[in-house]
């Protein structure tokens, strides 16, 4: 089975206001569609954190596998930005890069912060709620108004 963008049923606004008030030491408890059970599940597997999850996951199969089938598409929705950003050219923090042996690392935070206007109006556009090109000739009409 693949990622179904369709079966995920998570808001943009959700969405939006997750990867705004999320970081990568965030607990799983905090991803749209991780309940108690599923949250007791990634925890046998030593998985704490969103930044844990992203590490432990590089696919839907993969994050279906460790979550079950209830919510994946959510879950997998709603982390895919922050997977998108965090890339080889911008390691997690407190990953082997940059630490000293025997020193703890620091709690892994992504490097790449997600541009949330810009990933909003994206999200709002496939929904149908915003029309660029139509916005701009709004705009362009509406600054040529004067008001007495």
């Amino acid at each position: 089975m693949q990622y179904d963008p369709d079966k995920s049923h998570l808001s943009a606004e959700l969405k939006a206001q997750f990867l705004q008030n999320c970081s990568s030491s965030s607990p799983t408890k905090a991803i749209p569609g991780v309940g108690s059970v599923t949250e007791e599940r990634l925890a046998e597997k030593g998985i704490h954190t969103v930044g844990e999850l992203l590490e432990a996951t590089d696919s839907f199969l993969e994050l279906k596998a460790l979550v079950g089938r209830v919510n994946a598409h959510k879950i997998f929705d709603a982390l895919e930005p922050m997977r998108k950003k965090a890339s080889p050219a911008a390691p997690l923090e407190g990953s082997l890069e940059g630490s000293s042996e025997g020193s703890p690392a620091a709690p892994a935070v992504l490097a790449a912060p997600v541009d949330q206007a810009e990933f909003l109006v994206k999200e709002l556009e496939k929904i149908g709620l915003v029309e660029s090109e139509d916005d701009k000739a709004l705009e362009k009409n509406i600054s040529s108004c004067r008001i007495t």
